[in-house]
């Protein structure tokens, strides 16, 4: 994932600069596409501060989907396919596959919402934000082993960057089609 996500961070806000999408279509583009949220925010950053809301937004909206699948996911793995018998899982085995962080996007999304924070408090949080996002990305990196990805062989390797390939061109569309005929 950081082989592409890097390299996507730095090119498409050039490719959305050269091809003349909007900061609206690009952000989209950029949040819909690139599989880190760091290199998501950094690619908006690039390509200006409303690209960069955008792709904030749709990254999160897709995290937080991401989030409901995975614990739909695990809900079935643990009633379903790891189910002993007629045992029922206990609500620990649940919370521990349950992804936290939605708790806290969602929390903090309906707090700024509702106007419970200051001016001040949202631009500190803006501030920690970006830090909590630069620890993310150097975390990213601490577990990147370039040797355990020769092990796995160049084949999926291919495969990886041919779906990278065509979910770019499928984001760009979509992201053209959605963002584009609203005019943002």
């Amino acid at each position: 994932v950081i082989i592409t996500a890097l390299p996507m961070m730095v090119l498409m806000p050039w490719i959305a600069q050269a091809i003349g999408l909007s900061p609206t279509v690009a952000g989209a583009w950029f949040g819909g596409n690139i599989d880190t949220t760091a290199a998501v925010v950094g690619a908006g950053t690039m390509f200006g501060p409303e690209a960069q809301a955008v792709a904030a937004v749709v990254k999160m909206a897709q995290n937080v989907f991401i989030g409901v699948a995975a614990f739909l996911l695990a809900l079935y793995f643990v009633t379903t396919v790891e189910r002993k018998g007629n045992e029922k899982p206990s609500a620990a085995v649940i919370w521990q596959r349950f992804p936290k962080f939605v708790i806290g996007f969602v929390l903090l999304s309906v707090l700024a919402s509702l106007g419970v924070f200051t001016d001040a408090a949202l631009k500190a949080l803006d501030g920690l934000s970006k830090w909590a996002f630069t620890f993310a990305f150097i975390a990213i990196g601490i577990d990147l082993a370039m040797g355990d990805l020769r092990g796995l062989g160049w084949k999926l390797f291919f495969v990886y960057m041919a779906a990278t390939v065509f979910n770019t061109l499928l984001a760009l569309g979509v992201s053209a089609l959605i963002f584009g005929a609203l005019r943002l």
